[in-house]
Formats: C-alpha cells, structure tokens, sequence
C-alpha cells in the first residue's frame, strides 16, 4: 500500500473556494524540488517520509530512486517531471537556465505547460545513456528503460547523439537505436505513470484557480514582488492544498490533458467561487467554470482552447472515479472507473 499525500480530485475542487486568500509565493532559483511522492521513495539512498509544507530538494548531481512508488519533481517554472515505480533519475544541473536530468532506470514522464519551452534552446534537457532528449514544442513525452524509447504524446522532441539527431513528433515514438528511427504508436493509450501523470495534473490546475485568485486580489503585494504589488509568474505555495502550482504571468496555459493554469490577471474570466460544475469520472471528468459570460468548460478539449466538447485528450464521462465513469466525449473518457475514490 501506498503513503500517500495527496487530495482526490474531487476534494481538491471542494477546498479551492475556501482556499482564495490564503496563497503564498515560492521563488525556487533551481530544478529538483521533490513535491510529491507516495510509496517508496528515496534521495541519495535516504528514505523519505511525508511531512506536511516540506519537500525535499534533490541537489545537483543527487540521486532519486522508487520502489513500489511514484515522484514529482518540479524543474523550471510550468515543467514536472513524474518518476515511475521501480525508477531511478540523477538531477545533473539544477540550475534553471539548463536543467539536466540523467533517467538511470525505469519511466518517467515530463509535462511541460509553459510555451517558453518551445524554443532553440529549450531550459531543460533530459538523458538516457548516449542520448540527449530536447522538448522542443511543449506537451507530454515518456522515456522508458524497458523498452528503451521515449514516447511522445503531445508536442514534438528533438533526440540526439554524437553521431546522429531526430525529431520525434506527436503520436511518434523513438527506439534507442543507433539508427534512431522513428514509428507510429497510438497516443491515445497511456500506462498507469501517464494516468497517474494526468490525475496530478488535474489537482495541480484546481490549486492554480485559488493561487491566481489570491494573488489577483492583492494578498502577496509584498511577498510576490518585494513590494512591487505584482506577479512575475512562476511557482506558487498554497498552504491549504499544501501543494507547489504553477502561476503564468500572463494569459492561460493548457496542459497536454487540456486542464488550465490561469494568471492572475485572466483568472476572473473563468473562475467564480461559486461556479464549479464537476462530473468525477471520466478520463478527466468535466470540469467548467462560470465567467460573467456564462459557462466555460476547461476540460473535454484536446485543442488546447478554454472550450469544446470532444478532443484527443477530453471527455465528458460522469459517474465513477478519478479515472473512470460512463463514456466521455474525448478519446481518454471512457468506462467505469476501477480507481475511483
């Protein structure tokens, strides 16, 4: 059985209208934060054990390693990368302008909402043996040992060795092969790391709402900005979900499963505390919002828009749990749910 620290996702969309007011900043000035963990987890041979408000920090050239568990780590601002059972990853370079992260053994999945990703010369590069993995159009990639390939589900990957370089685009997968050639797999499917992954990232976006609620009505003028009275984007402290979330700058980012980080500045436009309509179940359930203009449904959309029904990675199932529930509109919502809590 698993240690878990964690809020299900519908608990976590109760606690965010109680939970405005009460955010705080985090200014972290390198990759590694160990956020969250359930099961088995060690750092640098050391068992951990959950404590409230505190999470660990994997330091440069530090090991992390799984038994029967599972990891998040926050790397740059908006970028987590999510550690599979019986894995092993070493944090290379800390540092934000070029995090490095070595994956030893095992799967690990790194999503990425912060278009900033989708550059040249991309902040955060993962490793496998001779390869160097590059994100280069933000979305959801996996990296397995066994088999050895990455996967890229949403976004596009640049992969590269002494001798050789390849992108891999959506819905295309990368043995690690010296011939480095890529094939189709369907993205459709993912493992139990990629459902886990997508439920993380569901809690993640509801402690957004309430962080950029708070900060959009003056409660971090000073901590935020130094006394600046605004927000500078980045990673974010919420004490009643006890959880680190990403607050953009500006505008909205969607995650790869189609949930939104919204800033402080756009969250009025979607988020009241009086308006969620939740179905749990579903692939990701349906979750919409009330804006003065009337319902937004954020999720059920695989465009990456604040609307829609539908759509790779949406669906409207009800019903169920966390990941189940009756048949949904997108390709992820689906049949009962075996995990429902």
């Amino acid at each position: 059985m698993y240690t878990e620290r964690r809020f299900s996702a519908v608990a976590v969309l109760v606690v965010v209208s109680a939970a405005i007011g009460a955010a705080q900043s985090i200014t972290s000035a390198r990759s590694g934060t160990l956020h969250y963990f359930e099961g088995e987890v060690s750092i640098d041979g050391t068992s951990l054990t959950a404590k409230a408000s505190k999470f660990p920090e994997i330091k440069e050239q530090g090991g992390l390693r799984t038994g029967k568990g599972r990891a998040e780590i926050l790397l740059t601002p908006g970028v987590f990368l999510r550690v599979g059972e019986d894995s092993a990853i070493r944090m290379l370079d800390t540092r934000l302008i070029s995090t490095r992260v070595d994956i030893l053994s095992g799967s690990a999945v790194i999503e990425s909402d912060d278009p900033q990703m989708s550059v040249k010369d991309a902040p955060v590069t993962l490793l496998y043996r001779d390869y160097e993995i590059h994100m280069v159009k933000f979305g959801l990639m996996e990296v397995t040992s066994d088999p050895a390939q990455l996967k890229v589900f949403r976004g596009e990957a640049v992969v590269s060795t002494a001798d050789n370089r390849a992108a891999v685009r959506e819905g295309r997968l990368l043995p690690f092969e010296v011939a480095l050639k890529t094939e189709k797999f369907n993205p459709k499917k993912g493992d139990d790391l990629y459902l886990w992954a997508r439920d993380r990232s569901q809690n993640l976006s509801a402690a957004n709402m309430s962080s950029a609620r708070s900060i959009s009505q003056g409660s971090c003028f000073v901590s935020c900005a130094n006394g600046a009275g605004s927000w500078n984007g980045g990673w974010y402290y919420n004490p009643n979900f006890d959880m680190i979330t990403y607050v953009p700058i500006s505008g909205v980012f969607w995650s790869p499963f189609g949930y939104g980080f919204f800033s402080p500045a756009t969250i009025g436009d979607y988020y009241t505390p009086t308006g969620y309509r939740y179905n749990g179940g579903g692939a990701l359930g349906d979750l919409t919002v009330r804006s003065p203009n009337g319902l937004t449904s954020r999720s059920g959309n695989g465009s990456g828009q604040p609307a829609g029904n539908g759509g790779t990675f949406g669906g409207n199932g009800s019903g169920g749990g966390a990941n189940g529930g009756g048949p949904g509109g997108g390709v992820h919502g689906g049949g009962g749910g075996s995990r429902g809590r």
